[in-house]
């Protein structure tokens, strides 16, 4: 029994994968990752190559287009909220359409390019249709 927890902890505490939901859109890829790791690696952070970054595919799936969302960002039992479209009259997503979204956390947060990768999900998201 205790081998199935510490096996359980130890999976749920190295992933950083999440998918939250609404009735119309969803975040069916959640990953974190450096900028460029191959240039991290052999040059180091010049250029903010080994900037962390969060990368969220959103799928829209319902008949109109997607104005905006907000959601809650997690990253190390800390909260965010991001927002994308707030203040803009275009349209982030079509109809049945997805969309990759970059997050820089070195520019949201000042996360640390040395620091270890740090755990990120989302919840509670918001969406406004047309």
């Amino acid at each position: 029994m205790r081998i199935i927890i510490l096996i359980s902890l130890f999976i749920f505490n190295f992933t950083s994968f999440s998918i939250a939901e609404t009735n119309s859109l969803i975040i069916k890829k959640l990953s974190v990752v450096k900028r460029n790791k191959p240039g991290c690696y052999r040059l180091g952070n010049i250029y903010g190559y080994c900037q962390w970054m969060v990368k969220l595919t959103l799928r829209n799936k319902s008949e109109k287009s997607l104005n905006s969302f907000c959601s809650i960002l997690n990253v190390n039992k800390k909260r965010y909220e991001i927002c994308y479209g707030i203040n803009s009259s275009k349209t982030l997503i079509k109809a049945n359409k997805d969309k990759t979204i970059l997050i820089n956390l070195k520019d949201l947060i000042n996360y640390d390019n040395d620091a270890e990768m740090p755990n990120v999900y989302i919840n509670n998201v918001k969406a406004k249709f047309k």
